[in-house]
């Protein structure tokens, strides 16, 4: 019997043990894929002595034991990401034991998927004084100082006190550090809204909320296990794909066991920057996967306004040869108008982006508010940058959408309407950033196939 085989034979052995054994048994597998020691087997003895033995000297393992019936919690908890849901079903997942008790509000972290771009963590907070709290969190590196850059948020919101809850960070440019410090800031959301200033007369805004009043902080080191931020496979190519007038170029593919990221990188002679891409892959075996749809769902590029990172759930767990991408339709925006001039006092824009128009500009309170009618299944037309004469930069804080304009106007059907303020602003032009200006999309998707075949890896 050779090596593999020995391996084999002991998780099935793993495998066929009774009930109440099964959560050591998850467990010891877990274990055993990552640490696997090559030594004979010849008896269920020598199981259950390796048990013992793992479940006393390592605390992983012992907590994993004590913890595995609260999988199917977490199971139910990360319903929202199809490549979460496989992780859990893979039992890809960290045990973690860090609990902290500030006055009356309790954290406890209890689980982690990571690997080498991303961490979700999975805590749950518990407070008899407070019936909900809401989570500001910060995320430093593990001796307190700002970590390489990352993007980190919430995955839900209003999760009641008791329930288990998850955060993701993610590190779009580099892999996953050792550790991380991550700190929670707690406060009472009903508290936050009394706070708010109310809104002006007649125009239905308002100013951004105070920051809230925490009611307790916690600080906590997160460690990962190497194994976990390792795991992550990068694909190279060189792939034409041909969008109407643009050509992209399909670069690279990164699959981890929390995400798949595809990276695109517009030809040198196209006349617009690619800003959003919608598709879908499919296996050589026929399985489909989607982009994700929370969290992020795609990166720009350091250097210019392209969207070229684009997020799908994982094949990680699949074990795909070749996938095909399918194109649907893009956004693109025009090299010539990374900015759109509009005279406020006339109401007048020197182009708009494909599908919507300038409706009003209208002097308010100190404050200009353009409205513009804009498709109902597009995000926001501009970006929250926008520019005076001299090429000041300022920022937009206020906005509204709806079917209905401030005066009371009704949207055409698959229409809206998006106001924004301008607030403080003196002037009578603006340049505003749009954040496309035209549309792409195919009569049947457009479709290239691409071979995973491992031309190198981000692992350590």
């Amino acid at each position: 019997m050779n090596r593999n085989e020995e391996y084999r034979q002991l998780l099935q052995e793993l495998d066929a043990l009774d009930a109440p054994k099964d959560c050591v048994a998850r467990a010891m597998r877990r274990e055993l894929r990552r640490k696997y020691l090559l030594r004979p087997v010849i008896s269920a003895a020598a199981v259950f002595v390796l048990f013992v033995a793992l479940v006393n000297l390592s605390s992983p393992v012992a907590y994993a034991c004590s913890r595995v019936p609260g999988l199917r919690e977490l199971a139910q908890a990360v319903t929202f990401s199809r490549s979460l849901t496989d992780a859990v079903d893979n039992d890809y997942v960290q045990p973690i034991a860090l609990s902290e008790t500030n006055g009356d509000v309790t954290v406890k972290i209890e689980y982690l998927i990571v690997d080498q771009r991303n961490v979700t963590v999975f805590y749950r907070v518990e407070s008899e004084k407070y019936p909900h709290l809401e989570v500001d969190p910060i995320v430093h590196s593990a001796d307190g100082t700002a970590p390489a850059p990352c993007s980190y948020g919430p995955n839900e919101w209003d999760v009641p006190n008791g329930e288990l809850r998850s955060l993701t960070i993610n590190f779009p440019y580099q892999d996953v550090p050792d550790a991380l410090q991550l700190v929670f800031n707690l406060y009472d959301p009903n508290h936050r809204q009394d706070e708010a200033p109310e809104p002006i007369s007649g125009s239905g805004w308002a100013d951004p909320v105070y920051d809230p009043e925490y009611v307790a902080d916690f600080t906590f080191l997160l460690e990962f296990d190497p194994y976990f931020t390792a795991q992550g496979k990068h694909f190279t190519f060189d792939e034409p794909l041909v969008l109407g007038d643009q050509t992209l170029h399909i670069t690279g593919v990164d699959v981890y066991p929390s995400y798949l990221n595809l990276t695109v990188v517009g030809d040198d002679n196209n006349s617009a920057w690619l800003r959003s891409l919608k598709f879908y892959l499919v296996t050589d075996r026929g399985e489909r996967f989607d982009p994700v749809s929370n969290g992020v769902v795609a990166t720009g590029s350091l250097d210019t306004p392209e969207i070229i990172g684009y997020r799908a759930d994982s094949t990680f767990f699949y074990k795909a040869k070749s996938i095909t991408l399918y194109a649907i339709s893009a956004e693109w925006l025009d090299k010539a108008h990374e900015t759109i001039h509009i005279d406020l006092n006339n109401a007048h824009a020197e182009t708009m982006p494909q599908g919507s128009s300038l409706y009003s500009c209208r002097r308010e309170d100190g404050r200009w508010i353009v409205t513009v009618l804009e498709r109902s299944d597009a995000a926001q037309t501009f970006m929250q940058d926008y520019f005076d004469a001299e090429g000041n930069r300022y920022e937009i804080h206020s906005w509204t959408s709806g079917q209905y304009a401030l005066d009371g106007v009704q949207a055409p059907e698959g229409y809206s309407y998006g106001s924004i303020a301008l607030n403080n602003y003196p002037y009578d032009e603006v340049w505003l950033t749009p954040r496309y200006t035209e549309l792409w999309s195919a009569e049947q998707p457009l479709s290239v196939t691409l071979k995973l075949e491992q031309t190198g890896s981000h692992a350590k």
